[in-house]
Formats: structure tokens, C-alpha cells, sequence
């Protein structure tokens, strides 16, 4: 073999490698990324209730129907060393101005409504599959534990999750609960896309005249979630 056959062969092997080294793989992906990620951003969501088997809009007495809210979201996560998972933690700030009618004993309606205002605190198991060179299927599931940080009612005398409609009492905290969420987004650069679904699990308030009404326990269900997160 001449020294320019030589030559040729060393350089296309040189080549043949050179092209497999770029091949994208998770490790040369996971390089590139950082260990930890923040990011910020809104939701959007339904929100029901199940009381007695029953599912009814997330207030009073609207069978099969939903409220909608709306949500401000941080998360936090941080990725599982040298593997596509990471666990993915923060909080969301939910808004829903809940409405309805109640029945009282004597069979008269009371249209009430409130300004409600929850905390929810997820910890979820996030998985990464790398699409593109900057695209991301993401999906994840956990639990969420849930509070109400502040319910200002309105009109009516009826209770709701304790809080008395007819005093307008501004604050309950005597409510938390437990739920399940589970969903999958997309990454583009720096731009999160999620559709979420979450179904409570637990769920306690105190039992008053509302348990009474509603029956005991009640869980909070948000049959779809859509969110959008900024990484910061």
C-alpha cells in the first residue's frame, strides 16, 4: 500500500470518528446542562370536587362542571447526577373565585361566591428525553401538598371549607390537602410547556356545618392544567 493510500485510509478513519463523536447522546447533552434549574412562570386550570362520590364544580352545587383559576408558578429543580431525571420542587400561587347556590334546611337558596386563594407545594420525579439540540420531551408525576393561605366570602349564610359567608370571614387555615399530579411538556430553549392533570389523594378540613352538607372528605381535583415557564 503507497503512502497516499495510506494517507487516505488514516484520514478517512480520523473522519469516521471524528462524525461518531458528534453523534448527539445523553451524556454530551447532559454536559451542556446545568445541574440545577429555576424557572417562573403561569398557569391556567380547571378545578372540581368529588364529595360522596359525587364530582360537582370545585364550589357548591354544580354537578359536572368546573371553575376556572389561575396560578403564578417557581420551580426548582435539580438533576439526579449523570442520569435524564431530576427532582422538580417550588410552589404555585392558585386564584379561583369560587360561586353557586347553596340549599339551606328550610329549602331556601343562597347565591354566595369568595375570593380564594391557595398554596401548592409539589415534589415530582421529572424525566428528560432530548429531542433536538435545544428541544425537550418532559414528563413527570408526585404528590402535592395543598393549603388554603386566604378565602375572603361573600353573601349568603352558609358555610364553606369553615369559612362563614354570612360574617365574611377573611381567613381559614384549617384546611390542607394532599393530591396527585402527573403530566408531560416540552423545552425549547429556555421556553417550558406543560399539561398537567392532578387528583386529590387526602384532603382534611375542619368538619362543621359544611361536612355536614357536602359530605366528608372532599378532594380537589384539577382535571387539566396548562402551564407556561420561563427558565431564569
Amino acid at each position: 500500500m503507497n503512502s497516499k493510500k495510506c494517507f487516505l485510509l488514516a484520514l478517512a478513519l480520523v473522519m469516521g470518528v471524528g462524525a461518531f463523536a458528534e453523534q448527539p447522546s445523553w451524556d454530551f447533552f447532559k454536559k451542556q446542562k446545568k445541574d440545577s434549574h429555576h424557572a417562573i412562570g403561569v398557569s391556567l386550570m380547571g378545578k372540581t370536587f368529588k364529595s360522596n362520590g359525587v364530582t360537582m364544580s370545585y364550589f357548591a352545587t354544580e354537578q359536572g362542571t368546573m371553575t376556572f383559576g389561575a396560578g403564578v408558578d417557581f420551580n426548582y429543580e435539580k438533576m439526579i447526577h449523570k442520569t435524564p431525571l431530576g427532582i422538580l420542587t417550588g410552589f404555585r400561587c392558585e386564584y379561583t373565585k369560587p360561586y353557586g347556590e347553596i340549599e339551606d334546611e328550610y329549602g331556601s337558596l343562597h347565591k354566595v361566591s369568595a375570593n380564594d386563594l391557595m398554596i401548592s407545594l409539589p415534589l415530582m420525579l421529572q424525566y428528560h428525553d432530548k429531542l433536538g439540540s435545544s428541544t425537550e420531551l418532559l414528563l413527570f408525576a408526585g404528590p402535592s401538598v395543598e393549603f388554603v393561605a386566604y378565602r375572603q366570602t361573600q353573601g349568603g349564610d352558609a358555610f364553606i371549607f369553615g369559612s362563614n359567608f354570612g360574617t365574611g370571614s377573611p381567613r381559614v387555615w384549617n384546611w390542607v390537602g394532599l393530591s396527585l399530579q402527573y403530566g408531560i411538556g416540552l423545552a425549547y430553549n429556555d421556553l417550558t410547556f406543560k399539561i398537567s392533570t392532578s387528583y386529590g389523594v387526602l384532603n382534611h378540613f375542619k368538619k362543621d356545618v359544611t361536612a355536614q352538607y357536602l359530605g366528608y372528605p372532599v378532594y380537589i381535583n384539577r382535571p387539566i392544567v396548562a402551564s407556561v415557564l420561563f427558565n431564569i
